[in-house]
């Protein structure tokens, strides 16, 4: 453990200090009282956010322990299931300056396209991953897990990639009009309702709640987010229904979790998730050529 908790501050560290070093060779600094109370205005909102948003995986770790003598298990499922959440955060840094340089008469016609493509992109991955759930749960845990009750867990988490779609997007939007306050209220307001739900499905389904918990977060995230880009933004956004990948999702997330998991049913997950996947792919690439 201590090696561990080493390699992850060292990560930190290292990452920091690039930063840093990225900043100062941009260009010459600049001194102001009314800059840097600005920036304070605009970036102290976001410390609660950034804690509650990395803090829901470590809490539903803490409640599975709790719960159920169960936080290694909880944390291979949170980290099979949230790999799809975790590529859009990395989209996400390409996604952000996009929709900051575009100017206010496109921005949200660049939203609505760039979240069009992306929740494709998002959607082919999660069938990916709750399909494959059999393979990676069998892949990531030790026999001595329960690999049973952790397949369908996994198969729901990945879920959480598609509410992150219009999270982003909205972030993006409070954080262009310098409302990051809402940030501040909205983003440990969904932290505490999942915990809530969280303790309480352990309760009733055992550690296929921790998957529940997790999707049901990002969910309360983009719904809360969404309604706060809505209040308080000049720009009112709006995330469409994209029915082919909400379609898409729900059929892998119940095949996910509830198909066979031998050798035939490995082959017939595979199956499904090419016929689910493939016509997603598509869609997303007609869509960064510009096609609909």
């Amino acid at each position: 453990a201590p090696a561990c908790l080493a390699c992850v501050a060292g990560g930190s560290l290292a990452a920091g200090l690039a930063g840093l070093v990225i900043v100062w060779r941009s260009g010459p600094a600049t001194y102001s009282l009314t800059a840097l109370w600005h920036a304070l205005k605009l970036g102290l909102p976001t410390v609660p956010h950034s804690a509650a948003l990395t803090g829901v995986v470590a809490g539903l770790v803490v409640i599975a322990e709790r719960r159920l003598d169960a936080a290694a298990t909880a944390q291979v499922i949170l980290t099979l299931g949230a790999g799809a959440t975790m590529l859009i955060g990395a989209v996400n840094n390409a996604w952000a300056p996009l929709i900051f340089s575009t100017v206010k008469e496109r921005r949200l016609a660049v939203l609505d396209e760039t979240s069009r493509a992306i929740t494709y992109l998002m959607a082919a991955v999660v069938v990916a991953v709750a399909l494959g759930s059999s393979v990676l749960v069998h892949l990531a845990a030790p026999a001595t897990f329960d690999r049973a009750q952790m397949i369908p867990a996994v198969a729901i988490a990945a879920l959480a990639a598609i509410p992150s779609v219009p999270y982003f997007a909205s972030s993006h939007l409070l954080l262009v009009h310098a409302q990051t306050g809402w940030l501040a209220l909205t983003t440990p307001t969904a932290f505490a309702g999942a915990m809530a739900l969280g303790w309480w499905l352990t309760g009733q389904w055992g550690i296929v709640g921790i998957g529940v918990a997790y999707a049901a977060a990002w969910l309360l995230l983009g719904v809360l987010t969404t309604l706060a880009q809505r209040t308080a933004g000049e720009d009112k956004w709006w995330p469409k229904p994209h029915l082919l990948a909400l379609a898409a999702v729900a059929v892998a997330a119940v095949a996910g979790a509830w198909l066979p998991t031998d050798l035939p049913g490995v082959a017939l997950r595979a199956a499904l998730a090419a016929a689910l996947a493939l016509p997603l792919l598509w869609r997303t690439y007609r869509l960064v050529r510009g096609k609909r």
